[in-house]
């Protein structure tokens, strides 16, 4: 009875929140954002840069609080220590009513800090998706990507930035900007990103395949879905597969340990945040199979004797590795099982 009141709340606000937006426009630095380029959505364009206020933070290890980046700065001061440890560089992009301070991005920007050899850039546009105007940080994501990329570019250019030791890591409305800035870069230098991982990448305005993070907009591209399905049915991710490969934990539309209550509302959906940072963490390595029939075959697919278990999370990218992958978590940390009765 709860969900059912949730989802004829959700139809009235919907009505509210899908408003169109700006018209589409270009901007001196970062170009032009249209659907016809890959870089705008079918309700409208982006506000403009200053507006928007994304701003870059820097970490490593002598920059453990962060140094806010821009192409000038990064140019004079940060480009030298960068060359300098040869180290690759992860990008952490928080979706709606996130900003760089929220649990799930310091616990990720950490993790990674401490577990890969990398150094991290968190990209904070709170005021770009501030809540309660999803229809607005939607519409602004592709200028995120576009701001990232010009950053990226700086770097490529003057910092000998590699771009495949790139690795974007974006949550929901995240996802789709990292999908922008990959494209983005692409045209300007011809060069692609070498990974994006998306955590649960949004549905609702990206359910047009053009719009939303897809497998051309890195060399790889690797996705967790959590809360995929209708947002009628209050699942906020897109479900379709998107990436080189797409994994599915418990079937990625409703994740064990989550309630309908209304304080819980957006538990599946942050639930790819914290199995991406365990992932990094954990031994375990969150092992998935192919399943050609979907979840509900799933374990009818764990007997196969020629099944070959890929890691969910992986922090190397898997060549060749394609198609749709299917695993169970716990419903509590630590989510992932040791022993999933795999064949040996």
């Amino acid at each position: 009875m709860e969900k059912r009141l949730y989802k004829d709340e959700i139809t009235d606000v919907l009505s509210f929140i899908l408003t169109k937006q700006r018209d589409y426009a270009c901007y001196k630095e970062f170009g032009c954002f249209s659907p016809e380029n890959r870089m705008a959505l079918e309700i409208g364009g982006p506000v403009s840069p200053e507006e928007a206020g994304v701003r870059f933070y820097f970490y490593g290890r002598l920059s453990p609080l962060g140094t806010l980046v821009t192409a000038t700065n990064w140019s004079n001061v940060l480009h030298r220590r960068f060359v300098k440890n040869r180290k690759a560089l992860k990008i952490v992009i928080h979706g709606f009513k996130e900003s760089r301070n929220t649990r799930q991005v310091v616990n990720l920007t950490s993790t990674l800090l401490q577990h890969t050899r990398s150094n991290v850039i968190v990209v904070d546009w709170q005021y770009a998706a501030r809540f309660p105007y999803y229809a607005t940080a939607a519409a602004n994501s592709p200028l995120v990507g576009a701001e990232l990329s010009v950053l990226l570019q700086s770097m490529y250019n003057k910092s000998s930035l590699w771009p495949k030791s790139v690795h974007l890591i974006g949550f929901s409305l995240g996802a789709h900007a990292a999908g922008f800035c990959g494209r983005h870069f692409e045209n300007a230098t011809k060069q692609k990103i070498g990974r994006i991982t998306g955590l649960d990448p949004a549905g609702l305005l990206f359910e047009n395949p053009n719009a939303s993070l897809s497998s051309a907009d890195a060399e790889f591209v690797d996705v967790i879905h959590t809360n995929g399905g209708n947002m009628n049915e209050l699942e906020f991710g897109r479900k379709d597969p998107m990436g080189h490969v797409d994994f599915y934990p418990n079937g990625g539309s409703y994740q064990l340990g989550c309630t309908a209550a209304l304080s819980d509302i957006s538990c599946s959906h942050n639930r790819a945040w914290w199995y991406f940072i365990e992932a990094l963490q954990s031994t375990c390595s969150f092992k998935s199979i192919p399943c050609h029939n979907g979840w509900n075959s799933y374990r009818t697919c764990l007997m196969n004797a020629y099944v070959k278990p890929v890691q969910m999370g992986s922090r190397k990218v898997i060549p060749n590795l394609n198609g749709s992958y299917y695993l169970k978590t716990n419903a509590k940390p630590p989510y992932c099982i040791e022993e999933e009765r795999f064949p040996r």
